[in-house]
C-alpha cells in the first residue's frame, strides 16, 4: 500500500508536525462514524462527497475499512471518551499500514491534545477541501468554503442545509464558540438557490441548519436578509415540501418570525427553543441573556400564533450551584408549559468554558434524579398533547419501513408507527391516528385518494376535469384507449388547449404511449396507470383518472387481476389475425359466452383480445378477471346527459373535428405505414374515414355512417357505465366541485 509524506501545515490542529497518509488506491472503502448534532451529520454529507469522488467506497463495517473518519463532538464529555476508547480498537491495523484515520468535526483543543497520537490526521472542518490532496495527491477543491461542496445526502427525500456556522453567545457550559468559532452566514442566495434546487430534484423535507439559527444575516443585491427574510425567500419557491429549522434562541425568537411560521405554507408547526433552566439566577450564570418569565411569553405567543404549534426544548440539570430550590423552578415551568419533548442531559463540565471554572455542586446521583424527576413530567405533557390527536388524520414523511412496519415524523416532528410496504420510504402518507403513548403515535394509513371523470364520448369530460385538477392541485392521466397511440390526436381529442388555463397547463398523462402499429392491450394500461397515479401522489398531487373506455376504467378502479399471455402469443395473434372480425365475433360466442355479450363486437382489438386468452390457457377471459383491490379511495364522478343533448353534442363535434383535419390525419397514419387494416380495426373515425379515403364510400355515406357509430359507441359506453354503483351522477362543474371538495377533505 502506497503511502506518502505530507506537510502538515495545511492543519493547524496538526501543529506543523509531518505525516504519513495514503495515496489513494483503487477500490478502497471508508467508514464513517458521526457523533452529534445534526450540523455535524450535514459537515459528514460533504465529507462522503468528497471520498465518493476520490474512488472510494461507503462501508458499513468499520473493521473492513482502510479509512475511518470521525466527525467529533466536544459539546458532551461522553462523545470524547468514546472516540478515545474505541481509537485504541484501530491501532493495531495503523501500525500495520492496514487503516488511515482521520479526526474532524467540533473538537476542543484539550480534546486534539489527547487524541492527537490515536489518529494520522487532525483537521479542522473547514479544511475538508484539502481531502483530494491529502489522500489522492491531487489539487485541493477549487473552493475555500466547504459550504458550497455538493453533499452525499444520507437520504433521498429529506436535505440538511447549514445557513451559519459558528455561535457568538459564549453560553456558560458551551464549547461551541471554541470548537467552532464566531457566527459566519452562509450569503442568501447561495441557501436559497440550494433550496430551491433541492425542490426540484423532489426532496420533501429541508432542515436549515445553525447554532442560532434566529442570528443569521445575509445581504443580496442590496437586500438585507435576516432569517424571517430568509424563510419567506425559501417558502416562495412552490413544491410540495416540508420547511424545518434548527435550533432556534430564545433571546432572538422574534414576533417577526413567528408571524412568518404562522403565514407560511410550507414551514412546519414545529419550534424547538432550548430552556436550559427555569430559574432566572441560573440562568444568568449560564449566560443565557433572557429570564423565564420571558420565555414564557415566547411560547404564548407562539402557541397563540400557531395552534398546532409542537415544542420541544433542551434542559441541563445540576449546573454549577443549581439548589434543590432553583431545580424546582425549572420542574414548576416545565409543568406550565407543558412541552411534547425535551432533551434533559445531566451537566459535566467542558475545559475551556466558563462554567469549568465554577465548582461542581451536585452530585451524579442527585442528578441523575433531578433528570428522572424532569422525564416523569414530560411524559405526562407528552402523553397529554399526543392523547389529543387520537381519531385525527396526520400527514407523515415516511423514513423507514421494515418487515411491514413503517415509521416516521409527521408535520409536527412527532413519531408516527404503522403498517406498511417499502415502497412508502420517502413518501408524504396519511395516517389515522388509533394509539398515543408519551414517545409517539401508532396508527393507519389512510388510502391516498383519486378522482375519476368518466362518462360518454362528447359530453365534456375533458374540459371538466381540467378544471377540477386546477383547483384541486391535480394532474390527469388519461384513460382513452385511443389515446396512448402517437399521431391519433384529432380523432381522440387530444386537444392541448383543453389542458390550458390561462398561463397555467395541467399536466396530463398516458397519451402518446406508443406507435399506432404496436399492440397495447388493458394490462400494459393498467400497469402503467397505476406507475403514473404513485408518481403523481409522489408530487404531492391529486391524480385525475379521465376517460370514456369503460374496460380501461374498470381495470384500474377495481384492480383486476389480468391474465399474462405466454410467450408463443405471437403464433396466436398470427392465426386469428387471417380471420374476419365476423369469424372472430362467432368464435367467442362459442368459446366465451360471457364476454360475448358484453364486449363491443366491433371492436377487433378487444374480441381477439378476449380470444387470445383462452386459446392459450384453455379458460373464457370471463372466469379468469379477478379483483384485488389497489390501495386508494376512489370518487367516481360521471357526467351525463339525455340522449338527444349528447347526440346533439357528437354531431357539432364531429364537424369541429374534420374542420380541424381529422381526414388529413388518417391520411397520414397511412402515408406512415399504417394498414387499412390496421385503421379499420381502430373502428369509428379511423374506420369510416379510411374506407373514405379508399373509395368504398362517398363523403356524405361516411359522414353519416361514422355520426351514427359515434352515437352507438355512446350508447355502449353508458350501458357499460350502468355496472358500477359508486357513479356520482353530475350535469355541471359546480356539482363536480362539490363533490371532489367533500372526498378529498373528508377525514
Amino acid at each position: 500500500m502506497a503511502r506518502i509524506k505530507i506537510d502538515c501545515s495545511v492543519s493547524p490542529w496538526q501543529n506543523g508536525a509531518d505525516f504519513v497518509i495514503l495515496v489513494k488506491p483503487m477500490n478502497k472503502t471508508y467508514y464513517l462514524w458521526t457523533l452529534g448534532c445534526q450540523m455535524n451529520k450535514s459537515d459528514a454529507e460533504r465529507i462522503a462527497a468528497i471520498l465518493n469522488d476520490l474512488g472510494y467506497r461507503s462501508s458499513s463495517f468499520e473493521a473492513a475499512a482502510d479509512l475511518i473518519v470521525v466527525v467529533a463532538c466536544s459539546v458532551r464529555q461522553s462523545a470524547i471518551d468514546r472516540i478515545y476508547g474505541r481509537s485504541r480498537q484501530w491501532q493495531a491495523r495503523r501500525q500495520q499500514g492496514r487503516l488511515v484515520t482521520i479526526l474532524t468535526g467540533c473538537v476542543l483543543a484539550s480534546d486534539q491534545e489527547k487524541l492527537k497520537h490515536k489518529f494520522d490526521l487532525l483537521l479542522p472542518i473547514k479544511n475538508i477541501v484539502q481531502l483530494p490532496k491529502l489522500l489522492a495527491d491531487l489539487k485541493p477543491l477549487a473552493t475555500k468554503d466547504y459550504f458550497q461542496l455538493e453533499p452525499a445526502a444520507s437520504r433521498s427525500y429529506s436535505a440538511l442545509v447549514p445557513i451559519m456556522t459558528g455561535c457568538n453567545n459564549f453560553c456558560a457550559y458551551c464549547v461551541v464558540p471554541y470548537s467552532r468559532g464566531r457566527e459566519i452566514s452562509r450569503p442568501a442566495q447561495e441557501v436559497i438557490d440550494e433550496c430551491r434546487q433541492l425542490i426540484k430534484r423532489g426532496v420533501k423535507e429541508i432542515v436549515l441548519l445553525g447554532q442560532n439559527v434566529n442570528s443569521y444575516h445575509s445581504s443580496f443585491a442590496g437586500q438585507q436578509y435576516d432569517f424571517s427574510e430568509l424563510l419567506k425567500a425559501i417558502d416562495a419557491i412552490n413544491g410540495d415540501y416540508w420547511l424545518r429549522f434548527i435550533t432556534s434562541h430564545p433571546k432572538d425568537l422574534s414576533d417577526q418570525l413567528i408571524a412568518v411560521m404562522a403565514d407560511s405554507r410550507h414551514l412546519t408547526p414545529y419550534l424547538h427553543l432550548a430552556l436550559q433552566s427555569g430559574d432566572d439566577a441560573i440562568l444568568k450564570a449560564m449566560n443565557r441573556q433572557y429570564t423565564a418569565p420571558h420565555y414564557w411569553e415566547l411560547v404564548k405567543r407562539a402557541r397563540q400564533a400557531i395552534p398546532r404549534l409542537m415544542i420541544s426544548t433542551d434542559i441541563i440539570v445540576g449546573f454549577p450551584g443549581e439548589t434543590r430550590s432553583q431545580f424546582n423552578q425549572t420542574a414548576k415551568l416545565m409543568k406550565k408549559i407543558g412541552f411534547d419533548m425535551a432533551y434533559i442531559a445531566k451537566y459535566s463540565a467542558r475545559p475551556g468554558t466558563a462554567a469549568a471554572r465554577l465548582k461542581d455542586t451536585v452530585s451524579l446521583e442527585e442528578k441523575k434524579r433531578r433528570a428522572k424527576e424532569l422525564t416523569d413530567i414530560l411524559k405526562q405533557s407528552a402523553e397529554t398533547a399526543n392523547r389529543k390527536l387520537i381519531g385525527a388524520t396526520t400527514r407523515v414523511l415516511v423514513e423507514r419501513c421494515v418487515n411491514g412496519r413503517c415509521q416516521g415524523k409527521n408535520e409536527q416532528f412527532k413519531t408516527v408507527v404503522f403498517s406498511g410496504p417499502r415502497r412508502l420510504v420517502g413518501q408524504f402518507v396519511e395516517v389515522v391516528i388509533e394509539e398515543a403513548d408519551s414517545w409517539g403515535l401508532r396508527g393507519a394509513v389512510v388510502a391516498p385518494r383519486v378522482v375519476v371523470v368518466l362518462g360518454p364520448t362528447a359530453c365534456g369530460k375533458t374540459r371538466l376535469a381540467v378544471r377540477l385538477a386546477s383547483q384541486f392541485n391535480g394532474e390527469i392521466i388519461s384513460a382513452d384507449s385511443r389515446q396512448v397511440y402517437r399521431g391519433m390526436d384529432i380523432g381522440t381529442g387530444k386537444d392541448l388547449a383543453d389542458y390550458q388555463l390561462g398561463d397555467h397547463t395541467i399536466p396530463y398523462h398516458l397519451i402518446d404511449v406508443v406507435g399506432p402499429q404496436t399492440d397495447f392491450n388493458v394490462a400494459k394500461y393498467q400497469k402503467l396507470a397505476y406507475r403514473q397515479i404513485a408518481e403523481v401522489l409522489a408530487r404531492g398531487k391529486t391524480p385525475f383518472l379521465v376517460g370514456g373506455s369503460g374496460l380501461y376504467l374498470d381495470a384500474v378502479i377495481d384492480g383486476y387481476q389480468l391474465p399474462q399471455l405466454a410467450k408463443n402469443s405471437a403464433k396466436i395473434r398470427e392465426a386469428l389475425n387471417q380471420r374476419s372480425l365476423p369469424q372472430l365475433v362467432a368464435d367467442l360466442k362459442k368459446v366465451d359466452l360471457a364476454s360475448y355479450r358484453q364486449i363491443d363486437k366491433k371492436n377487433r382489438r378487444r374480441v381477439q383480445r378476449a380470444l387470445e386468452i383462452y386459446y392459450q390457457t384453455g379458460q373464457p377471459k370471463s372466469g379468469q378477471i379477478n379483483k384485488v383491490k389497489p390501495d386508494y379511495q376512489w370518487l367516481v364522478i360521471g357526467i351525463k346527459f339525455p340522449l338527444e343533448e349528447i347526440y346533439r353534442r357528437i354531431a357539432r363535434r364531429l364537424r369541429v373535428r374534420l374542420k380541424q383535419g381529422m381526414i388529413e390525419e388518417v391520411s397520414q397514419l397511412k402515408a406512415n405505414g399504417l394498414s387499412w387494416k390496421r385503421l379499420d380495426d381502430f373502428g369509428l373515425e379511423y374506420r369510416w374515414i379510411a374506407r373514405y379515403l379508399r373509395g368504398l364510400i362517398d363523403y356524405p355515406t361516411m359522414l353519416a355512417e361514422l355520426e351514427k357509430a359515434i352515437r352507438h359507441f355512446a350508447k355502449r359506453q353508458l350501458t357499460w357505465f350502468k355496472r358500477r354503483d359508486d357513479i356520482h351522477w353530475v350535469t355541471n362543474f359546480r356539482q363536480a366541485k362539490k363533490l371532489t371538495q367533500i372526498f378529498l377533505n373528508k377525514k
